[in-house]
């Protein structure tokens, strides 16, 4: 860190392809949720499907449209809550990932990692009718390979 500002000097071969090695590379981490529907939807709804939020694949593609292309995504299904209804059947109702943003061809900060954690939260919203913002802060900056 030179200055306040986060420096990340990469030194490249002669075919000009600039990455950061994954043992080089550090990264920041925040958990997602997204709400399950607990309403039937119609066809042509702009809310996700339980099998969407469920689908590790989709949600990565929905935070990839959120980042810039310089930085990296990763994500897991951390864990799902659960509620049991009215007629003692377990429903599950939100999804909880872990999102895990890496410093690939740009260097990432705790404070840039908050702003993509917002930015992919609002999209969020938009597409899962229950789900909120949550209060989680996001993690300090480490070595992406203490978390592989």
């Amino acid at each position: 860190m030179l200055n306040g500002k986060s420096q990340m000097h990469i030194f490249t071969k002669a075919d000009g392809v600039i990455s950061a090695s994954k043992d080089t590379q550090l990264c920041s981490y925040f958990s997602l949720f997204i709400s399950i529907p607990s309403f039937q939807q119609s066809e042509n709804s702009s809310y996700w499907s339980k099998d969407e939020v469920l689908d590790s694949n989709f949600v990565l593609d929905v935070i990839k449209e959120e980042i810039p292309s310089d930085l990296d995504s990763q994500i897991e299904l951390y864990r799902m809550h659960f509620r049991i209804g009215s007629d003692d059947q377990v429903e599950i109702t939100a999804a909880e990932y872990r999102v895990c943003i890496i410093g690939d061809k740009m260097p990432i900060t705790a404070n840039k990692c908050e702003h993509y954690k917002n930015l992919i939260e609002q999209r969020v919203q938009k597409h899962a009718k229950e789900t909120r913002k949550s209060k989680c802060v996001v993690s300090k900056v480490i070595p992406l390979k203490l978390l592989v």
